[in-house]
């Protein structure tokens, strides 16, 4: 069964953006079709049973995130870090 962002909010108990939020961290995986994200029920199951879908998250964004969480460099290297993190996720694939 697939389901819209404002139906999986609605299961949920939040926002649509809630739900945008989750699949923008990689928590929650989904489908763009055209213009608009799709989610598969086993994908919602997977979230709501505290896993986390490996294929949501690419390699070099899971990668960069460790690096910031974990940076304790000058603030120039956290900007470079962050900005590392922003382009990461614009390239990741839904």
């Amino acid at each position: 069964m697939i389901y819209t962002t404002n139906e999986v909010a609605e299961m949920l108990k939040v926002t649509p953006l809630t739900i945008r939020r989750l699949v923008g961290n990689g928590k929650l995986k989904a489908c763009k079709v055209g213009r608009v994200l799709r989610f598969r029920l086993t994908d919602i199951e997977t979230y709501l049973n505290g896993g986390i879908n490996p294929i949501a998250i690419t390699d070099k964004s899971l990668k960069f995130k460790q690096l910031a969480g974990k940076w304790a460099g000058s603030k120039d290297e956290v900007e470079t870090i962050k900005r590392a993190i922003k382009k990461s996720k614009s390239e990741a694939e839904f």
